[in-house]
């Protein structure tokens, strides 16, 4: 599912007769395929299993923000088989925004939790030796609680589309980018060229997108002792 849409682009001023649905498309996609490379994170509900090192405490630090927990498994010594762990002994840290930038898993102390781990209630520490699934996503709260894309993640893929639009066109959607706060442009009349940070994956060299990816890129190493 795309964080933003053709209907969305059209709205900005995007022509359906210069650019037809299909390249809109593929400047969508690649607008998110953008974001994620530079957050590491996406930005909607997905469901999936996600492998992490144990870490021998209580805590499990995750990579991307948890929204539901549906199973949890340990692998206790090295390549044995994989057990699977009763849910109500975890609680994930999943509150809408205050875990964003530091979401985990904690073992919930329950009367059979130092029974059942062979750790006293701690992730058994190893590579790779738990796998957590659920549903994940950096989503914020809209007026009515629902959780969705936040906006400036759709106002970060509206301005990188334009930008990749603009490379196939007669140079008018830079009007667009200047709106979007576009500070450093680079014209031969009216072409316009991506930054190298865009074209080579990293940060994308527009400076107000630049802005608002930063705050969704985390770090989520953290050290015990």
């Amino acid at each position: 599912m795309a964080y933003i849409t053709i209907a969305d682009l059209r709205a900005e001023g995007v022509s359906a007769v210069t650019y037809p649905d299909p390249v809109v498309q593929d400047a969508i996609d690649f607008a998110q395929e953008t974001v994620e490379t530079v957050t590491l994170k996406y930005f909607e509900a997905r469901t999936e299993t996600r492998y992490y090192d144990g870490t021998g405490h209580e805590l499990l630090p995750l990579d991307m923000p948890i929204i539901t927990l549906t199973a949890v498994e340990w692998q206790q010594f090295g390549s044995s088989d994989w057990v699977v762990r009763t849910l109500t002994d975890f609680k994930p840290y999943n509150r809408v925004p205050q875990d964003h930038y530091y979401p985990k898993l904690a073992i919930f102390r329950t009367s059979s939790y130092d029974i059942e781990s062979r750790t006293f209630g701690y992730f058994p520490e190893g590579t790779l030796n738990i796998r957590v699934t659920g549903q994940w996503g950096w989503l914020e709260k809209d007026a009515s609680g629902n959780l969705v894309t936040p906006r400036q993640i759709k106002k970060a893929c509206k301005i990188l589309a334009v930008a990749w639009l603009d490379q196939i066109g007669d140079g008018s959607l830079l009007a667009v980018l200047r709106s979007y706060g576009l500070i450093e442009e680079k014209t031969d009349r009216h072409s316009y060229k991506l930054n190298a940070g865009l074209t080579q994956g990293g940060q994308t060299g527009i400076p107000i997108v630049d802005m608002l990816l930063s705050k969704y890129i985390t770090l989520s190493e953290v050290v015990f002792v």
